[in-house]
């Protein structure tokens, strides 16, 4: 459990370099935000020796992250209704 945490947390901060790295979207600060909250949780889970939380939770996201790439959104055809 310990390495996963650490390497959660080594993948959070490099995502830090990354969304400074890349060109600027709209969404950059709450991106941003979005970054620092979850290295300060996962910090804080492993500081205070609540990884067996903090791993459930990183767990249960990543899986739900292998199928939202794989998820395209419906072709403009679907959304009309045949014979209008």
């Amino acid at each position: 459990m310990k390495g996963y945490m650490l390497a959660q947390l080594a993948f959070w901060l490099q995502q830090i370099l990354v969304i400074n790295i890349e060109e600027r979207r709209k969404d950059h600060w709450q991106m941003f935000a979005h970054h620092i909250v979850t290295i300060g949780l996962i910090y804080c889970s492993y500081r205070y020796h609540f990884t067996r939380i903090g791993n459930l939770i990183l767990v249960l996201m990543d899986v739900v992250d292998l199928f939202l790439p794989v998820r395209r959104p419906p072709p403009p055809s679907f959304l009309l209704v045949p014979g209008e």
